[in-house]
């Protein structure tokens, strides 16, 4: 893996789902777009302090983001996070939460494809729901 590679998985999150908070998150994607804030957080708070809170107010919506799509692909609601609102222990849920596997039936949160990357949920009209059917309603594919 080059550097290309490796900054791509936390670049990616930013730029094409920056306040995305629908579909899924692989374990892969979510920990490596982690670590690498991680490892940017600690230059920059080597650096200078007030770069560092910028870089943390820039990146708290992709953060909480993309927290909330791993939820998703383990099953559960974004709003399981604030559970890291606890203090001392709440940080621990969350990331036992996001460490556990993906669900790898579809749910409300969009499928996984075989390859492990996710993909979200297309709303598509059916003949039932083009007026045909009782509830009115699209079927998720």
């Amino acid at each position: 893996m080059n550097f290309q590679q490796f900054f791509g998985w936390f670049w990616n999150p930013v730029r094409n789902h920056y306040a995305d908070f629908h579909g899924r998150a692989t374990r892969q994607e979510f920990w490596m777009y982690v670590l690498i804030y991680v490892i940017i957080y600690v230059i920059l708070a080597m650096v200078n302090n007030v770069l560092t809170l910028v870089y943390s107010l820039a990146l708290l919506v992709p953060g909480i983001a993309i927290t909330a799509r791993r939820l998703h692909d383990t099953g559960l609601s974004g709003w399981w996070q604030l559970l890291g609102l606890i203090p001392l222990i709440g940080w621990i849920i969350v990331i036992v939460l996001c460490v556990r596997k993906s669900n790898p039936a579809g749910d409300k949160y969009g499928m996984a494809s075989a390859s492990g990357a996710s993909v979200t949920p297309s709303m598509t009209p059916t003949p039932t729901s083009m007026g045909g059917g009782s509830d009115g309603q699209m079927n998720r594919m």
